[in-house]
């Protein structure tokens, strides 16, 4: 008897850390880039078309933007990598960073 309640207890607490407690989360290390290297800068896919991109251009990840000295190329780039504050079941679920 009390170990059911003891997992009870458990679930309930994982239900509404799950679904109801918001946390921040980065932009994954996965999510993919575009790096102009004729002015340095980089820009979210979402935003290539109002760039302006030259044609001397590379695909990279978020995580190895880290690595190089490149600045953002626009304010719909600097959006769009904003940490967002979800639970964990909408960051699972959600498809912000997933272009």
């Amino acid at each position: 008897m009390k170990i059911i309640r003891i997992i009870s207890i458990f679930l309930v607490l994982a239900i509404v850390i799950l679904f109801y407690i918001p946390f921040t989360f980065n932009p994954p290390g996965d999510t993919r880039m575009i790096i102009d290297h004729n002015t340095g800068t980089y820009i979210a896919p979402p935003c290539f078309e109002e760039s302006g991109a030259t044609n001397y251009l590379e695909e990279t990840t978020y995580k190895d933007l880290h690595d190089k000295s490149y600045s953002s190329s626009s304010a719909c780039t600097d959006e769009l990598l904003l940490a967002e504050k979800m639970t964990f079941i909408e960051f699972l679920t959600s498809s912000k960073w997933n272009w």
